[in-house]
């Protein structure tokens, strides 16, 4: 399967939605049809990773082999229990820190493991306010909450903090543009875009009715990866350990 140029979905999403003419609203308005061809990719990649039910990510990372194992780090502010996730950041997938704030060197520093949580979890912890190096996590919204809460004094407890996840697929701009995710998931790219697209054609049913296909596609896709095709993550010293 060839990968899907951007200009090849904006006539396929047209086509699908009702043979749409280039001077149609979704062509010119300030939201255009591009625009939703760039959410669709995101979201395909989020249908494709969490699961609708529990909100929680499926182990299945290694399907956007592209786009994951992106690397950030920041480091942790005096009496401040969060860190703000980086814009381009799709999903989190793991924190570690080094407790240490000097520049983080990828493959020669010692990194701890900070254990993710879920919310409700992480409110229970919050009842306590000790100082330390992060040893929990948790997403909430944009923030990246931490506990015990980093602190500089009397114990300096400030430190690198390394996530690793998956980044958003940069946007198509040009005619010839394509995504970085593997081709298998573009057709669910025209899917989607055509439930976007649909939407603010206030065609409700067909909206729900693309949203299904893709959905569908990406059922399908994920089902072939199989347990073979798990790729392992690269070498990384945790605590001093090589892993």
């Amino acid at each position: 399967m060839a990968a899907i140029t951007l200009t090849t979905m904006q006539s396929r999403v047209a086509v699908n939605c009702g043979n749409l003419p280039t001077n149609h609203k979704v062509y010119t308005d300030s939201t255009s049809l591009k625009d939703y061809i760039n959410e669709a990719g995101r979201r395909v990649v989020l249908m494709a990773v969490i699961d609708p039910v529990t909100k929680r990510r499926r182990d299945n990372f290694e399907a956007f082999p592209e786009l994951r194992d992106r690397v950030w780090y920041d480091v942790t502010v005096n009496t401040q229990p969060y860190l703000l996730m980086p814009s381009d950041c799709l999903v989190p997938d793991s924190i570690t820190c080094t407790r240490v704030t000097t520049a983080y060197a990828q493959g020669s520093d010692n990194e701890f493991i900070v254990v993710e949580k879920d919310i409700d979890t992480f409110k229970l912890l919050q009842k306590s306010t000790p100082k330390g190096f992060p040893q929990i996590w948790c997403r909430s919204g944009t923030q990246l909450l931490f506990w015990p809460t980093p602190s500089s004094s009397p114990t300096n407890y400030l430190t690198q903090t390394i996530l690793r996840g998956i980044r958003e697929e940069q946007d198509l701009v040009n005619s010839g543009d394509t995504f970085q995710m593997d081709e298998r998931w573009h057709p669910a790219v025209v899917d989607e875009a055509c439930s976007l697209t649909s939407r603010a054609l206030n065609r409700w049913d067909e909206a729900d009715k693309w949203h299904a296909a893709a959905e569908q596609k990406i059922v399908e896709a994920v089902s072939l990866l199989g347990a073979s095709n798990r790729k392992n993550r690269g070498r990384v010293r945790f605590a001093g350990v090589p892993q």
